[in-house]
């Protein structure tokens, strides 16, 4: 029990001195604290933007990235976030036809 505590306190006191050397350095940081409610929050935002995407697309037709935006009312950032969710699962076929590119549900 003693050892765990020892290694513990070890860890914390190697974090802080590090948040102390890159704020005294103005380096950029090694450790970031973040907010995970925001976090959380963003994962669930971009899953209901990917359902909005897979119901403008189930009809089984290829749609380009402007008729997508214009279906769902996604802000470009948020549509092509929903798009790489969606992507990163292989739920979509992506074709590229010249300048634009195609997408469709597999």
């Amino acid at each position: 029990m003693f050892f765990r505590l020892k290694i513990l306190f070890f860890y914390v006191f190697l974090i802080l001195k590090i948040l102390h050397l890159q704020k005294a350095l103005s380096v950029k940081p090694l450790i970031r604290f973040t907010n995970f409610k925001n976090k959380l929050f963003m994962v669930g935002k971009i899953g209901e933007n990917a359902g909005l995407v897979w119901n403008a697309l189930s009809d089984g037709s290829k749609k380009n990235v402007k008729e997508l935006k214009k279906a769902t009312k996604l802000t470009d950032k948020d549509l092509y976030a929903a798009l790489g969710w969606l992507a990163r699962e292989a739920k979509l076929e992506l074709e590229e036809d010249g300048a634009e590119v195609l997408v469709k549900l597999i």
